[in-house]
């Protein structure tokens, strides 16, 4: 949130998404209005949901990777749109 006029052009830009509506347009916005040219990181933190299940379960480090990276790509994936700002 930016209280005041800013007093130099932005260098680099974090736009966090929800994967809401309000998200979306938001970059939609950004994206009309020049912010996200010159490129922007956009965040999207996940906790993958079973991970503690898997390790409370006794299940070996290389499924309970492979669950993680599995839900990080599903997650990227989801996002894509977004970076779009589609």
């Amino acid at each position: 949130m930016v209280n005041n006029e800013a007093q130099r052009q932005y260098e680099r830009v974090l736009v966090p998404v929800d994967m809401s509506e309000t998200s979306a347009d938001a970059i939609r916005f950004g994206l009309s209005a020049g912010l996200l040219e010159d490129g922007a990181t956009f965040l999207h933190a996940f906790s993958p949901v079973a991970k503690r299940r898997l390790l409370s379960s006794g299940a070996s480090s290389d499924v309970i990777s492979g669950y993680v990276d599995s839900e990080r790509h599903g997650a990227m994936e989801e996002n894509e749109p977004f970076s779009r700002g589609q």
